[in-house]
């Protein structure tokens, strides 16, 4: 199927099958995988063809259930159908920080600042677009973000939507933690355009 091709399950069928031979943490891979060297992914591609069909596979089972949740429920009078949920971040060690890296902030974490809830401020250990990387890459692994979560929901939660306006990045080296500004503008037409296309509703918390 045209799924099954998509360029976006190949980079997550790799990490997979990379994750198989050197742990699920991509940081501690050697720095030939961490950095995707051609030469190095084309002999993984090569040496584990068989788990890279399993993991592409796995994948596309997972999308035909969704495609049949979404008819199913479409056919009992729902027509909004799913209700999704898109998290703030990925985590920094596996596949979506991997497969987007380029533009990918190092050295930095999404948390939240101090407050009477907690006092230290909370470190949540997730991956941050770095806004500059994305805009030269014209967002498209936003995009790719977007379309997968769009592809099957009706409604789709954005959970802690303040980011699109400024997220707070902690710094690895101990360093304080601060807002960075985010193009809000340009964020805010991604998302309608990509919620229009797909004829999703977004709903922000």
């Amino acid at each position: 199927s045209e799924y099954s091709q998509d360029a976006a399950v190949d980079d997550f069928a790799m990490f997979e099958t990379i994750s198989e031979q050197h742990g699920d943490d991509w940081r501690t891979w050697p720095i030939e995988l961490q950095r995707k060297e051609p030469s190095e992914l084309q002999r993984f591609k090569n040496d584990f063809e068989d788990r890279l069909t399993f993991h592409r596979w796995l994948q596309w089972i997972a999308n035909e259930q969704l495609v049949n949740v979404k008819t199913r429920l479409n056919q009992s009078g729902m027509p909004l159908g799913l209700y999704l949920d898109l998290a703030v971040g990925s985590r920094r060690s596996g596949a979506e920080s991997w497969c987007n890296s380029e533009v990918i902030a190092e050295h930095v974490s999404i948390g939240a600042p101090p407050d009477h809830l907690s006092p230290a401020g909370q470190n949540w250990q997730l991956a941050a677009f770095a806004p500059h990387k994305l805009k030269a890459r014209k967002y498209d692994a936003l995009r790719r973000v977007l379309r997968a979560n769009m592809r099957h929901a009706g409604l789709l939660r954005l959970d802690h939507v303040l980011g699109l306006n400024r997220s707070y990045w902690i710094p690895d080296d101990g360093s304080p933690g601060a807002y960075i500004s985010q193009p809000f503008e340009a964020l805010i037409a991604l998302i309608k355009i990509e919620a229009e296309r797909a004829g999703t509703v977004i709903i922000g918390e």
